[in-house]
C-alpha cells in the first residue's frame, strides 16, 4: 500500500462519516484526494510459501488491502528461490523452531536460505529469526541488526546489503 500510495483506511468505512457534525463533503474531498494520489509502482512483489493455508491468507489480506494486483503469490519451497532480476530485496520472517519445538528444522532452513539467496550487489535481505546464533546458520554476518519483539519473542531484524 505503501509503494502505491494507498492511504490507510482508504477501502474502509469511519463511524465518524455518520456523525451530523461534520460537514459529509469533507469526507468526499478527504477520499477524492486519498483517490486521486494513488500510483502504480514502477516494481514487482513477488511473495512465496509453502504452506497453501498462509497463501490462501495472504491472497485474502491482498485483496481486502486492494493491492492483490500488485503482488504475484505463488505456491514455492525457499531452496527454489531464484530470480533473474539485477536487484531485489528479500523480506522474510521463516519460521523460528520457537512454537513447535523443532529448533534444528529452523537452524537447516537458515542455512538452506543462506546457501540459495543470491550473493551479489544490489540484492539485500532482511529477515527476522530469534535464534541467537542466525548468522552462524545463515552463513553471513549481518551489516546491521536490530533487537525487536514478534508477540513476546524476542527476535532481531537481520539486514543484508
Amino acid at each position: 500500500m505503501i509503494g502505491a500510495n494507498i492511504a490507510p483506511g482508504l477501502l474502509r468505512r469511519f463511524d465518524a462519516e455518520e456523525w451530523g457534525w461534520i460537514d459529509s463533503t469533507l469526507w468526499k474531498k478527504a477520499w477524492n484526494e486519498a483517490r486521486a494520489k494513488q500510483c502504480s509502482i514502477p516494481f514487482l512483489i513477488e511473495a512465496s510459501d509453502r504452506d497453501e493455508e498462509v497463501l490462501t491468507t495472504a491472497n485474502h489480506n491482498a485483496k481486502k488491502a486492494g493491492v492483490a494486483s500488485l503482488i504475484h503469490i505463488r505456491s514455492s519451497d525457499i531452496k527454489n528461490f531464484g530470480s533473474n532480476q539485477k536487484q531485489g530485496i528479500v523480506i522474510c520472517n521463516p519460521p523460528y523452531g520457537e512454537r513447535l519445538g523443532d529448533i534444528k528444522a529452523a537452524e537447516r532452513l537458515y542455512k538452506m536460505m543462506g546457501e540459495t539467496f543470491p550473493k551479489r550487489a544490489r540484492w539485500s535481505y532482511f529477515v527476522l529469526s530469534p535464534h541467537p546464533e542466525f548468522e552462524k546458520w545463515f552463513g553471513r554476518q549481518s551489516n546491521k541488526h536490530r533487537k525487536i519483539y514478534n508477540g513476546k519473542i524476542k527476535c532481531f531484524f537481520h539486514s543484508f546489503f
